[in-house]
């Protein structure tokens, strides 16, 4: 009975690491379940240049599946060390939310709060906001 529950336990504990690896090379994404018709308004600020845009139904609605489609692989606050873009994106939500989400390659920054992007998800979201700045 001892070796059944220690092969158990050893099978259970491979199951964990297996996920765990996965995971980490896979990420997860935080915005998957979002759906645009839940933005009420957004906004995108890129610094530099320091411009500020307001974003049509049409863009909010790409903006949403661009979210849906970004992964994170690992909590990381070390944005603060670097220099570059910030495409920093303010969605109210209709419940009267607000959340901040700032594309800073290689982060995504949700909340003042740092994740490394999948190498993937990282040149999207920058370029979708630099794409509405209109000179």
């Amino acid at each position: 009975m001892k070796r059944r529950a220690r092969l158990l336990a050893a099978a259970g504990a491979a199951i964990l690491l297996l996920a765990a690896v996965g995971y980490l090379k896979i990420g997860w994404r935080p915005f998957r379940g979002l759906d645009a018709a839940e933005i009420l308004s957004a906004s995108v600020w890129l610094t530099p240049p320091d411009v500020t845009a307001e974003l049509d139904r049409e863009e909010i609605e790409t903006l949403a599946e661009l979210l849906r489609q970004v992964r994170v692989s690992r909590r990381d606050d070390s944005y603060t060390d670097y220099c570059g873009q910030g495409v920093i994106f303010t969605l109210t939500m209709t419940d009267g939310t607000v959340t901040e989400v700032v594309a800073f390659n290689p982060f995504l920054i949700i909340d003042g709060g740092g994740w490394r992007m999948t190498h993937q998800s990282r040149p999207s979201l920058n370029s979708f906001g630099n794409h509405l700045y209109k000179p």
